[in-house]
């Protein structure tokens, strides 16, 4: 016999009552189609029609055909009723072409809307079969989209457009309605008599909420403490609500928080998981995008939106896209992100093509040999470890990937894992643990190896030791100049005695250095005499208690002119572009000055780029926002032309490594001076920028 609790009882009662005590408003039976008519908005509306093949009766059809712009919208008048909550509509797809999507606009008088994608089942309609679906959208499910006064007021909506985009298809759309469901939010559930379980080892909550619904890529909650608790780890398994309680996830609380249901989070524990990871706590997640599915819990389950906020509310609401993750920001010029979105993960970076996976390089939690077969997808493990300045970037992070995805072939098709410490920005002393694989469990036990990463990588969150900002003082050098080497490392306060850094030039060690203290720089001065050639490759190892435990790889430039005078040229003859005196169809890519201004930009990262360039075809290299004016070794975005006589030496040699490398590579490099400034300009400002 299974017993029923009464909270299980109520809640059983809660989701039934919700299903039937709908108060719907019709918007549109589709008797006729006369109040929906073409949006005139530059694109390419569709064609309505009415169909009376409807599911009981007559209804709308829309017949889309795509054109250059991929947009075309129909309209209609509204009124939207104070205690609605969304939109209810039925769905059929006749046919779709592939990429096809349906988009609902609400229309502020002003011009202020609303947006949201129709993906009933998580699929674009060229994924649907041809049955008719119920589609129900929360009003919080909508994207404002400022286009009027930019001020909320969601009880002036007076119009909405079914929106048709990217590909030609056909829909039956019936009964579309207002929805006033009498959906409660409902208090989530949280673990009684919590009791946090605390080891010298480290301290470590799970969260391990069986209401979420399960996926093939979840980890299982009960395996991951049995395998940490072995390990000597004080173990946690918290509830959804415990993990939103700001006084239960503390760093005081827990070293590390372990998300083996990713994507899945409770949106209410946005601002306490904000909070703890300020504090210096960890995360290791696994199963997908972490973040990406952040929860609300009522009366209907777990859903993305919550859906008992009503139109009269909706003011008050956040932007939905206003998550914990990166995946939205603000869209512009660049998609601008708050400082404290969680930058891991790209949309748009899939694995896909992987065939197996490998050890990634550079890391020394897994053994450098590791490689199994397997047939791995989901989101490659990338991060942001700046700030998304397209132009003045701060880095804040050392991300370190852990497993690496690659194809039949053997190539690279991403990192399936990675780590990622902060040191500056606003969770410094946080680290995070991230796998995006979602078609199977890494850690279900088939691979011991990673069960064993699982452990180390833990361990790795509670006592971070790594390098950051290997530098050498110059980018390029002359003949008979020394080069001073530096690298920043981090290790706990007691292995502070045991922790030195290895500087290594080309594979050769050049010198030994204690670290003076914690987060502090080892520095030291290399005098070759004579360069014997024109790139060297430079390699810090960490080493804490005799281990070596992390390292960083940069590279400086010996300067040249024979390299520099057998690059390329380009002319502009009978307007055509003579590559190398060839008549050339030139292709590129573009770039910012941000290659002078990031921690992360040095001869390494252009060696390797201007490389691939050339390996595409791609010869030509753009750079804008060229700000050589600076303060330092600091770029600032204001200045003059006539601040280019005034060039700093960091300035110069790294624009002399730039150049050097890339007509080593086949590249031309044009750099765009003045773009920040009147195209007029004066004959002194054209003379500086010559010089």
């Amino acid at each position: 016999m299974t017993k029923v609790t009464p909270v299980a009882l109520t809640a059983f009662c809660l989701l039934l009552s919700s299903a039937v005590l709908r108060a719907d408003t019709l918007i549109d039976s589709f008797d006729n189609v006369d109040a929906w008519t073409p949006n005139k908005d530059g694109g390419n509306p569709p064609a309505v029609s009415l169909e009376t093949a409807g599911r009981e009766g007559s209804c709308l059809h829309l017949r889309y055909a795509d054109t250059g712009n991929h947009w075309g919208n129909v309209r209609r008048a509204l009124t939207v009723p104070p205690e609605a909550t969304g939109l209810r509509l039925w769905l059929r797809v006749n046919r779709a072409a592939a990429g096809a999507a349906m988009h609902l606009w609400l229309f502020e008088a002003d011009g202020d809307g609303y947006i949201v994608r129709l993906r009933p089942a998580e699929k674009d309609i060229d994924a649907l079969d041809r049955e008719w679906h119920e589609v129900t959208v929360p009003f919080s499910a909508f994207r404002f989209d400022p286009r009027g006064n930019k001020q909320r007021q969601f009880l002036t909506l007076d119009h909405m457009l079914i929106g048709c985009n990217y590909a030609d298809f056909e829909v039956l759309v019936d009964e579309l309605r207002f929805v006033s469901d009498e959906v409660k939010p409902m208090e989530m559930p949280r673990t009684p008599d919590l009791r946090i379980n605390r080891s010298a080892t480290g301290s470590v909550a799970i969260l391990d909420e069986p209401t979420f619904e399960r996926r093939p890529s979840h980890a299982d909650p009960a395996r991951l403490q049995k395998l940490l608790g072995d390990a000597g780890f004080g173990v946690t398994r918290l509830r959804a609500g415990d993990v939103c309680d700001a006084s239960v996830l503390t760093k005081a609380n827990f070293d590390a928080l372990v998300l083996p249901q990713a994507p899945c989070y409770p949106t209410e524990g946005k601002e306490a998981l904000r909070q703890y990871l300020k504090q210096g706590g960890a995360f290791f997640s696994t199963g997908g995008y972490a973040f990406d599915d952040l929860l609300a819990y009522s009366s209907e389950g777990w859903t993305k939106s919550d859906p008992s906020v009503q139109a009269k509310d909706m003011d008050t609401q956040a932007a939905p896209a206003v998550g914990l993750n990166t995946r939205f920001g603000e869209p512009g010029d660049t998609m601008k992100l708050h400082p404290e979105q969680l930058g891991v993960f790209d949309p748009s970076y899939l694995l896909q093509r992987v065939a197996s996976v490998r050890a990634a390089p550079g890391q020394y939690l897994l053994p450098a040999d590791w490689n199994v077969p397997a047939a791995m997808e989901g989101f490659a493990a990338v991060a942001l470890i700046g700030s998304n300045s397209p132009v003045f970037p701060h880095d804040c992070s050392r991300w370190i990937p852990l497993l690496e995805g690659a194809d039949a072939l053997g190539r690279s098709r991403g990192p399936i894992g990675s780590l990622v410490h902060n040191y500056a920005g606003p969770y410094a002393g946080s680290s995070w643990a991230f796998f995006g694989v979602t078609n199977e469990d890494l850690f279900d036990g088939r691979r011991p190896e990673l069960d064993r990463l699982l452990v180390t990588t833990i361990r790795r969150l509670c006592r971070p030791q790594f390098l950051h900002g290997l530098t050498t003082n110059l980018a390029c050098y002359r003949q008979g100049e020394p080069v001073t080497l530096s690298a920043t490392a981090k290790v706990p306060a007691d292995s502070l005695g045991t922790a030195r850094v290895h500087f290594e030039i080309d594979g050769n060690e050049v010198a030994t250095v204690p670290l003076p203290a914690d987060d502090a720089a080892a520095t030291t001065d290399w005098k070759p005499g004579r360069f014997d050639r024109d790139f060297y490759r430079v390699r810090a190892l960490l080493e804490v208690g005799g281990q070596v435990v992390d390292e960083c790889e940069t590279a400086f430039v010996v300067w040249d002119e024979k390299i520099v005078a057998s690059g390329p040229s380009v002319k502009l003859e009978r307007n055509y572009l003579n590559f190398r005196e060839v008549p050339t169809f030139l292709c590129g890519a573009n770039q910012t000055g941000m290659m002078w201004y990031s921690a992360f930009e040095n001869p390494l990262v252009w060696d390797r780029d201007f490389e691939k360039m050339n390996d595409c075809g791609q010869n030509v290299l753009r750079i804008l926002h060229f700000s050589p004016f600076a303060r330092g070794t600091r770029a600032t975005g204001a200045g003059t032309c006539a601040d280019l006589r005034r060039r700093p030496l960091d300035t110069v040699r790294k624009t002399d490594a730039i150049v050097q490398l890339a007509q080593k590579h086949n590249v031309i490099v044009f750099l765009t001076l003045h773009d920040w400034l009147p195209v007029e300009l004066t004959n002194e400002e054209l003379a500086a920028q010559h010089e």
